[in-house]
């Protein structure tokens, strides 16, 4: 397994550096590209209220988007989540001529990143966790595998809008189903799930203030999960019109900045992340539910 990952991630980095002499043989028209922090291993379980971000506008080197392309490994802090891939939104806008050699390259790039997610997928899980680790340590298999994409060319690109893409679930649930939801959730009840030491210490400690916080309500209560799933995602719509005058609306969620061979008339770049306030919404008497558990979106009906 280890020698099959280590070659498709040679034949990966390989074609990023082909990747960076098309960059500097065809120059960008336009690039902008959105940085997002690192994010602590505790927004995994809780999500983030915030996030800044810093945008960049042109004049991005070949060499900054190609480094971009080949972060793979987690940075060296102790909080920082290695779960949770680093993200990178953007465009970069080539001249229509690059499309071929552009494109080839990044089908072959996104061929062994392919080939490297269907190894790792059939690995068992003590395999990764101990053999893949030991040879690459702080990988982040996420940031490996996923893929640089790009757009055919159009007759016109008339707004690009870049926005935060995040879900929000509604589930009905009673008490018991809480309680086993936070017990699988923090891995106390599975054996074979591997946990590092400290975070089994933080899961133990959750899991006695949660159960702590369910006692206080009765087990008739009726329950429900209210809440965003998971961690934010930078997105973006393009309004598009085709060679045939067929307009179109287009949504992509971009981890990585995207290839497009047309010049777009507008952009309206990423902000800030903020995480819509549910629990004030609760607080100000705007649902008929009232939060038990904020961290979980946990919410009882009001009697």
């Amino acid at each position: 397994m280890i020698g099959d990952l280590t070659y498709c991630l040679l034949q990966i980095n390989e074609n990023i550096a082909l990747l960076y002499e098309l960059l500097n043989k065809y120059t960008p028209c336009y690039s902008t590209i959105t940085y997002l922090p690192y994010l602590d291993k505790e927004d995994e379980f809780s999500g983030v209220d915030n996030i800044k971000v810093e945008t960049k506008v042109d004049n991005i080197s070949a060499r900054e988007i190609c480094d971009l392309f080949s972060r793979f490994y987690a940075a060296e802090k102790e909080d920082v989540s290695s779960k949770i891939t680093l993200k990178f939104p953007g465009i970069i806008v080539l001249p229509a001529i690059a499309f071929n050699d552009i494109t080839a390259c990044l089908d072959t790039i996104n061929h062994y990143k392919n080939n490297f997610a269907e190894i790792y997928g059939k690995a068992s899980r003590k395999d990764r966790f101990d053999k893949l680790h030991q040879a690459f340590p702080r990988l982040v298999t996420m940031q490996v595998t996923r893929a640089i994409l790009y757009s055919q060319p159009v007759k016109r690109i008339k707004n690009i809008n870049f926005y935060w893409h995040n879900n929000v679930i509604t589930k009905p649930c009673n008490k018991q189903d809480a309680l086993n939801k936070i017990y699988r959730n923090l891995s106390l009840n599975n054996s074979n799930q591997l946990i590092l030491p400290e975070e089994k210490v933080k899961n133990e400690i959750r899991l006695n203030d949660y159960i702590s916080q369910l006692n206080t309500i009765p087990n008739s209560a009726k329950l429900r999960y209210h809440r965003n799933t998971g961690i934010p995602v930078p997105a973006a719509n393009f309004h598009i019109q085709h060679f045939d005058d067929k307009p179109q609306i287009i949504n992509y969620k971009l981890s990585l900045p995207r290839f497009i061979f047309n010049y777009p008339e507008k952009i309206t770049l990423l902000d800030d992340y903020t995480r819509t306030n549910l629990i004030n919404n609760n607080r100000q008497g705007k649902s008929r539910y009232t939060t038990i558990i904020a961290e979980l979106g946990l919410e009882m009906l009001k009697s």
